[in-house]
């Protein structure tokens, strides 16, 4: 078993995934659950959300959105093979972490 270092220890987990059954999710975790969407991604299509649980973020994406996502990781790769920039924006709550 590993032994936890008490000099880095886990401030938040975070939690992505893909699934088949998203409508059955979303109602289990929010309407079961009574967890509240802290942001919902929905094209009229294909559908994500996050869940915000205190320290930790779950991330639901329906089949289509995660097609979405793999695409722009894939477009953002391209980018910086060929030199390009990447600017990335965070919140004020990132920054303190760092």
């Amino acid at each position: 078993m590993t032994e936890l270092n008490s000099n880095n220890p886990i401030l938040e987990m975070r939690v992505a995934f893909t699934t088949s059954e998203y409508k059955r999710l979303v109602n289990f975790y929010c309407k079961g659950l009574g967890i509240e969407p802290a942001v919902i991604w929905n094209n009229g299509q294909d559908q994500a959300l996050v869940l915000n649980m205190g320290n930790a973020t779950l991330e639901i994406f329906d089949e289509g959105q995660a097609e979405t996502i793999f695409a722009l990781n894939s477009a953002l790769e391209l980018i910086k093979k060929s030199g390009g920039e990447i600017v990335e924006s965070y919140s004020q709550d990132t920054q303190d972490e760092k």
